[in-house]
């Protein structure tokens, strides 16, 4: 059983939690994604038995605190989350 490699990057839209271990990425903020393709691409179910509709996937670029770049592809796009 391998560990993960968690990040975290503290932004003024938003911070953000980077677990190598993650099913998905996923951000509740339309104005962070580059080449944005909207749809209906399912559901998310929380652990209190709510779901969230994805809709939309796309790039998102975080700029890490060393000055780097990091591309996060196919980053899901959940309203609410």
């Amino acid at each position: 059983m391998g560990g993960a490699h968690i990040l975290s990057v503290d932004s003024p839209i938003e911070s953000w939690i980077i677990d190598s271990g993650a099913s998905f990425r996923s951000s509740p903020s339309k104005e962070l994604f580059h080449n944005f393709v909207g749809g209906k691409f399912g559901k998310v179910y929380l652990v209190d038995n709510k779901n969230l509709e994805i809709l939309g996937r796309g790039r998102v670029n975080i700029k890490t605190l060393n000055g780097g770049l990091l591309k996060l592809q196919d980053v899901w796009y959940i309203p609410g989350l």
